[in-house]
């Protein structure tokens, strides 16, 4: 990361503090707020101008900021080149089940995991949302109570993208050409074998664990 930048952070939030996380567009902060800690999700500096990176974080905010469910994070605020969500104080899936090795051995903890899961892709999906990305690093389990939260709307896609792209390949290919329907059905659908597939490796942690402890 340039270290411009991060002192630039440092001159709004004396107290910020780079975060291990983050990918190839954006880097992570953790800032203090009016006494509250807040997570912050920056562009990296090469793509502050790109209209397409900047469109996309402004997309990702303008989704969070009208959600509201206890599994999910909360969108706070934005400026032209980051956005301010709650900072969840736990660890994400993939670090959890590393730090806990024991925790979901127990059924009861792995079933109310996943029941927390797919109430909030649900909620998401009642609000005509599709997450796109449900993998371990975007799952977090909070250190008190071991609550989830779902993070990073980044990739998601709304009911009016999906009819929008719908529409335009149907223009492209024709009207009457059935293979350019269903977008927002097969969206949907990824959602789903994700959180199958989440579920299907937590059995796995959990007969592995159980071979062990025999």
């Amino acid at each position: 990361m340039d270290t411009s930048s991060f002192s630039d952070i440092q001159q709004t939030y004396p107290d910020a503090e780079l975060l291990p996380v983050g990918g190839f567009t954006c880097d992570c902060y953790r800032v203090k707020l009016y006494g509250k800690f807040h997570f912050m999700k920056r562009l990296k500096p090469e793509l502050r101008t790109d209209p397409r990176y900047v469109s996309a974080l402004q997309k990702e905010f303008e989704t969070g900021y009208r959600l509201d469910h206890p599994h999910l994070v909360r969108y706070v605020s934005k400026g032209e080149d980051c956005l301010l969500t709650e900072y969840v104080d736990g660890e994400n899936l993939k670090d959890f089940i590393v730090n806990h090795p024991d925790y979901f051995k127990s059924r009861k903890n792995a079933d109310r995991f996943l029941s927390q899961l797919l109430d909030v892709v649900g909620y998401l999906h009642q609000h005509q949302i599709v997450h796109l990305d449900l993998k371990p690093e975007n799952i977090l389990i909070t250190r008190i109570g071991h609550e989830v939260k779902l993070t990073d709307l980044g990739f998601c896609y709304t009911h009016r993208e999906c009819s929008e792209q719908i529409a335009v390949r149907r223009w492209r290919c024709g009207w009457r050409d059935s293979s350019c329907c269903g977008s927002w059905t097969v969206a949907g659908m990824q959602d789903v074998g994700q959180f199958r597939q989440l579920s299907h490796n937590l059995a796995g942690h959990q007969m592995k664990a159980a071979r062990l402890g025999a």
